[in-house]
C-alpha cells in the first residue's frame, strides 16, 4: 500500500513506458502505476523493444519511461544515451527514471550524465513512484 495521502484515486492524464527484462518487476510497476490511477502503461522487455515503441508514430509519446538499469540486451545507460542522442525520436525529452538494484554516487552520476532524470533503488522503486512521478512529469499529485 502507498503511504497515507499518496495519489491513487484519480486517473492522471499521463502515459508510462515500463522497460524491464523481468516480467515480475514489470507486473509490480504496472500494479503500482494503476494504484496511482495511471492506466495507460506500455511495456517492453528490453531496451531495443523500448526504442522501437518510442519510434512508433502510432503510439504517441509516453510522459515518463521507467527503465531497469541492468538488462542483457540494451542496458539502461545505453538506452538513455540512445534516446537522448537520436534526433528522430519525437519523445527524446521524455523523463527517464532508471531503476537500479543499488545505486552509489558513481552509478547515479553516470546515469544522470547519460540522460536519466532520476535513479530509483529497485527495492523501493514501486513505492517511490508516488513521490517522484508528479514532480518529474510536471503535474500536481491528486489529493
Amino acid at each position: 500500500m502507498f503511504p497515507r495521502g499518496s495519489p491513487r484515486s484519480r486517473i492522471w492524464p499521463i502515459r508510462a513506458l515500463v522497460v524491464d527484462d523481468h516480467q515480475p518487476m514489470r507486473d509490480l510497476l504496472r500494479r503500482r502505476l494503476r494504484a496511482m490511477g495511471i492506466i495507460d502503461v506500455w511495456e517492453a522487455d528490453d531496451g531495443k523493444r523500448a526504442l522501437a515503441i518510442l519510434r512508433d508514430f502510432n503510439c504517441g509519446d509516453p510522459d515518463v519511461v521507467i527503465c531497469d538499469l541492468n538488462m542483457a540486451e540494451l542496458d539502461g545507460l545505453r538506452f538513455c544515451d540512445q534516446v537522448r542522442r537520436d534526433k528522430t525520436l519525437s519523445c527524446r525529452d521524455v523523463p527517464i527514471l532508471l531503476v537500479a538494484r543499488d545505486a552509489d554516487r558513481e552509478v547515479e552520476r553516470r546515469a544522470l550524465q547519460r540522460g536519466a532524470t532520476e535513479v530509483l533503488i529497485r527495492s523501493a522503486a514501486a513505492y517511490d513512484l508516488a513521490l517522484h512521478l508528479p514532480k518529474i512529469v510536471g503535474i500536481e499529485a491528486p489529493a
